[in-house]
Formats: C-alpha cells, structure tokens, sequence
C-alpha cells in the first residue's frame, strides 16, 4: 500500500519509471513482483522499494534514468543474465518490466485574442503550460508576446486532449459554435469555461440544451468565467481566469 501511496504522490508533478520483477530463473537476490520507483532525481537508489539491491538494482536505475530521459521510449521488459551482464556469483536470470509514466503538460487553449486574452496570455506564460491562442483575426494574434509556450492558429486548429478551454472570441455566436463542437466530442476538455455575463450564459445553456448537448456537460462549463473576485477591468478580469484555473487543476 506505501508503494502505491508514493505513486498517487508522483502522479501529475514527476516523471517516473515503476521497475517490476516479473520472470526469474534460478537463483535471484528478489522474489517476484518486487518493485521499485524511479524518478528523474535518483542517482544510486531507488525512490521507494528495491529489487533487490546491489548491480542487479544499480543496472537497472541507471537503465530506468536513460529511459526517463528518451522522450520516445515507451514500456518495456528487460532481461538481465546476472552472470553474464552483470558478473554476479548467483548465476539466475530476471527479467523486469520498466513501466514509463511520463507527468502530462498542462495546455490551454484560448479562442480568441483580444483584450481579455492579451492580459491572460501574459499571465499564463509565467507558468508551466503550453499556451494556444486562436484567432482569426491576424493582427490580434501578432500582438501576443513572444514565447516558446505560445502556438497560434486559427480556430479549425486541432488541440491536444485534457486541454483547459477559454472562450473568448469576438462574436457571441462564434462562442457558442466553438462550445457546441468541443462538447460535441468525445473526448471533453478538461476546463471549459465561456466570457460574458450571467445572462448570456443563460441564454448559451439554453441554445446548448435545445441543440442537444447533454446537461451534464451544460453544468460543467464555467461561465461567468472566472472566480468572483476584482472588477471588470481585463487585467482583472485575467487574474480571476487564471486563479480558477489554478483552482480547478489542483482538485
């Protein structure tokens, strides 16, 4: 139980390699199904649990560290001949499934680049996220800051999955598309939170009810967008977009 413990604590903030012992031949230093955990600050232990100890468990960190640092390695089982690979005196055989468990970015796409998404961009990019902004409107999208973290487009661009979602475009029927198509998907966004006052979001979750869209999905959207706090200045504005972003991420 500490070990899954451990696991849930890992989820979301690290990287992490979860080492399992799944085959063995003759003599061995551990029974099967042991495990340890690996992340990316191990240097010659192991996170939590073991394997085992000694070069069997060193050689494996070590493989775990190279498989953490490949970004297009994915899971797989090793096999290890102790005297051979390893020159150890027990002579038995393992084999190991590495299990890679990468921590996801955090992306958010916002529709729209206006006012309200200029200020918001300038805040977000201060974070660990990827950022994209739609528009069709270039000249709106020229004046957003320059960054690594921010990709343009256009709103026919498709988004990663688990994407947080703001809408904030120009046009109140414009809004209402992009909210119809992304809950329209299989796959929903993470966030989906729409710009404007309570009564245009009542009178959008009327029109989403009306065109189909279940009221499980109707309820998730957060709109008024934002958490009740400032005034309705953009900069404002931005701060409480971003401080429910936070919030949501976090439960």
């Amino acid at each position: 139980m500490k070990l899954y413990k451990k696991i849930k604590k890992l989820e979301g903030s690290r990287s992490y390699v979860l080492v399992t012992v799944v085959d063995a031949q003759r003599s061995i230093p551990q029974e099967l199904g042991a495990k340890m955990l690996v992340t990316q600050e191990c240097k010659d232990r192991p996170f939590y649990g073991t394997i085992g100890g000694g070069k069997i468990e060193k050689e494996s960190l070590h493989y775990a560290l190279t498989l953490l640092k490949d970004k297009t390695a994915a899971s797989h089982i090793k096999h290890f001949c102790l005297t051979k690979d390893l020159n150890m005196a027990c002579g038995g055989e393992m084999s190991m499934f590495f299990e890679i468990n990468r921590v996801k970015k955090w992306s958010i796409a916002i529709f729209g680049a206006g006012h309200i998404a200029q200020k918001l961009i300038r805040i977000l990019k201060t974070l660990d996220c990827n950022i994209y902004c739609l528009d069709s409107r270039k000249e709106w999208l020229k004046k957003l800051p320059k960054s690594k973290k921010i990709i343009t487009g256009t709103f026919e661009h498709l988004l990663p999955q688990d994407c947080s979602c703001i809408i904030m475009t120009h046009s109140h029927d414009l809004d209402f598309s992009i909210v119809k198509t992304l809950l329209s998907k299989s796959e929903k966004p993470a966030y989906l939170g729409v710009i404007g006052s309570t009564s245009k979001a009542k009178s959008m979750k009327k029109r989403l009810k009306e065109s189909g869209i279940s009221q499980e999905d109707i309820g998730n959207i957060y709109s008024p967008v934002g958490m009740a706090i400032g005034n309705n200045t953009p900069e404002e504005i931005a701060i409480s977009i971003s401080a429910q972003l936070l919030e949501v991420r976090g439960n």
